[in-house]
């Protein structure tokens, strides 16, 4: 039975005036009874179409924003009525009901509801005064204009409050709406294991969630950046480079945060190619991994339409997750680049591939055969236009150059002494030294070999340890700045530790052997 009991409050009101109005009409309550019931019919329907759907809820009432609108109508309509039925009451006050329900007119259709109110009241106050004046008692028109004004300044009030929080209701619903469009891309990206899987999904996702056009990733390499993927018209310019003091690019490289712009063909420094797609509207945002820039997400729609402060911390959001998600690819990436370094060295040395890999090593026991060894694996795996492993010995502070190479030009036997340059660098700090640039001045007081014309752009030196000492230094150059990422210095220290490992005395290595032969 409580299944049936009305427990929406609207609902309980509505009896509650029907009962009210019953009452003043048996009473001997002043009205106009034809108008009066019409009215009553009104409120009653309303009354069980609510009940209706509230005993389909199970109690649960409707949300305000959901109560349809011809039940918020059918309301007006019936307060509108019950002012022309009291209009033999010269005092009566019934408008205050068409100001009451217009409060949830104007909350439910907005400015439409504010239109509906002023009409009910209107159709009220105008039928009200037909009545009156036909009964011979008109309304005083100061007490018409006290009323009016009343009603105006009610429904100004109203319409301003029920409008800021409509906004403030339809802003919430968005990023509600944006958080769980963000949980299903987390989902999505976090399923991708590779650098560019991940990059094509962030861009396909960036357009669904800020209804945008175009959508590129743009990696930085040295001076320049090239968009790795695209979604929409951004698929088009996928191999697109261009430097990265450039467009929307550089504008977010050098302010290091979210950068909109209301018009990209107006910036003097867009690149051509992405003009020529037509992109207007535009918004960068940077994907930063363990504190620097891996990459910057693009996001643009092909007319003026600018991106407002809720698109904006929704794409950051993305690229909060796209963050994580790439460290973690890059994970796995350096995991699978290592195996290869694995299966490179495998091949080479004849171990079978479920040996580790500094047991693989093992069976070389010539420095040069080693180097050769990890100067192969490496132009596998990074840039490597030269190359070179050094022995240090702290005694004479000196280095033996075991292999030096210079594109397929390879040598060995030079010796240094300890100096100021790269290699030295590595020795005297015991960490990897990374050259970004020709200008690099710790490169510039270093010994040149090879091309002496063609300094090296980048380059990254990781130091040679054996059981925490340090024994050398293995390198890695290319003449393209920008050519390393965190990945190849990971990998190279991989390999350099292992030539490390390979590179220990003739009785350690026989010793690695015959641990592999008895597996």
């Amino acid at each position: 039975m409580r299944h049936f009991l009305p427990r929406d409050a609207l609902l309980v009101a509505r009896l509650l005036a029907i009962v009210g109005a019953l009452t003043w009409i048996l009473i001997g309550g002043q009205g106009t009874l034809p108008v009066a019931y019409v009215a009553l019919g009104f409120v009653l329907a309303t009354s069980v179409l609510v009940w209706r759907d509230d005993v389909r809820r199970d109690g649960i009432p409707v949300p305000l924003s959901e109560t349809p609108g011809y039940v918020v109508v059918g309301d007006l309509c019936a307060a509108s009525l019950w002012m022309i039925a009291s209009a033999p009451n010269e005092r009566s006050v019934a408008f205050v009901m068409v100001v009451a329900i217009g409060a949830l007119a104007m909350y439910r259709l907005g400015r439409n509801g504010v239109t509906a109110t002023a009409a009910a009241y209107l159709v009220g106050r105008i039928g009200q005064e037909v009545v009156r004046v036909g009964l011979g008692i008109p309304t005083p028109i100061p007490h018409i204009f006290g009323e009016t004004m009343v009603v105006v300044l009610v429904l100004i009030i109203l319409s301003a409050t029920v409008a800021h929080y409509r906004a403030e209701q339809r802003s919430g619903a968005r990023a509600l709406r944006l958080a769980r469009s963000l949980q299903r891309v987390a989902g999505d990206i976090g399923q991708e294991t590779t650098p560019e899987g991940l990059f094509r999904s962030i861009a396909r996702n960036a357009l669904l969630l800020v209804d945008a056009h175009h959508a590129t990733i743009n990696r930085r390499q040295g001076d320049e950046f090239t968009i790795v993927a695209g979604a929409g018209t951004g698929e088009r310019a996928v191999g697109v480079r261009a430097s990265a003091r450039a467009g929307i690019v550089g504008a977010v490289l050098r302010s290091r945060r979210a950068v909109a712009w209301v018009d990209y063909a107006d910036d003097a420094t867009a690149v051509p190619a992405i003009k020529d797609i037509g992109v207007r509207s535009v918004v960068g945002v940077p994907i930063v991994v363990q504190g620097e820039i891996a990459a910057t997400l693009t996001v643009g729609r092909l007319q003026v339409r600018p991106f407002d402060d809720n698109d904006v911390s929704a794409l950051e959001g993305l690229a909060s997750h796209a963050s994580i998600a790439l460290r973690n690819a890059r994970i796995i990436e350096q995991a699978r680049r290592i195996e290869t370094v694995s299966r490179e060295l495998a091949a080479e040395t004849g171990a079978t591939s479920d040996v580790i890999l500094a047991w693989k090593l093992a069976g070389v026991h010539e420095p040069f055969g080693i180097a050769r060894l990890a100067y192969d694996a490496a132009g596998a795996l990074v840039a490597r236009d030269s190359f070179y492993v050094a022995r240090y010995d702290a005694a004479k502070r000196e280095f033996e150059f075991v292999l030096q190479a210079d594109g397929a030009d390879l040598w060995s036997g030079e010796r240094y002494p300890l100096g100021t340059g790269p290699t030295s660098q590595v020795v005297l700090t015991g960490e990897t030294y990374l050259v970004k640039g020709v200008d690099d001045p710790v490169q510039r007081r270093g010994t040149t070999f090879g091309d002496i014309a063609r300094p090296s752009a980048s380059a990254v030196h990781v130091p040679l340890k054996s059981r925490g000492r340090l024994v050398g230094v293995l390198s890695s150059q290319a003449y393209r700045p920008g050519a390393f990422d965190d990945e190849d210095i990971a990998v190279l220290q991989s390999l350099a530790n292992l030539v490390a490992t390979a590179s220990r005395t003739p009785s350690t290595s026989r010793r690695c052997a015959s641990f592999t032969s008895r597996r």
